[in-house]
């Protein structure tokens, strides 16, 4: 009995068995770095086609909820914006798979008058600009 647990012993420790079970772990680690994420508002089919043009704001924000982001200055319309992103590896960049925006815009009277859907096919890409903008200051006499 003592013999063959010695013997069962000597073969885990072999250079091949453990050389496979590194390269078995290193597997699992690195699978388990791979990561879908969602951000932003969820929203789905069902509840955007219950949206209609005439609807009232309140009745919107009851079937969608809050917006992500809501127009300002006069601009009366609610944005809800959803992105989809994944990485398959910790140091890799992180990759943006899916991008749903649906504006919803409303009229004068708050009733809703028209739709708008974006994807990641409407989306541009921005260049990072160093260029910097000279600032020159009037001198204004005071007397």
């Amino acid at each position: 009995m003592m013999r063959t647990v010695f013997s069962l012993f000597s073969r885990l420790s072999s250079l091949p068995f453990r050389c496979l079970m590194c390269l078995v772990f290193s597997l699992l680690l690195l699978s388990s770095c791979a990561r879908d994420l969602q951000h932003g508002y969820s929203f789905s089919d069902y509840s955007v086609s219950q949206v209609r043009v005439g609807l009232s704001r309140e009745n919107v924000l009851l079937i969608l909820g809050p917006p992500s982001i809501e127009g300002t200055s006069g601009n009366k319309s609610m944005y809800y914006i959803s992105r989809r992103i994944s990485r398959s590896l910790k140091f890799l960049p992180v990759v943006a798979e899916q991008r749903r925006v649906l504006g919803v815009h409303f009229d004068s009277a708050g009733k809703v008058l028209r739709l708008s859907r974006y994807s990641l096919k409407d989306g541009k890409r921005l260049r990072f600009s160093a260029l910097k903008t000279s600032i020159t200051q009037s001198k204004k006499k005071t007397k």
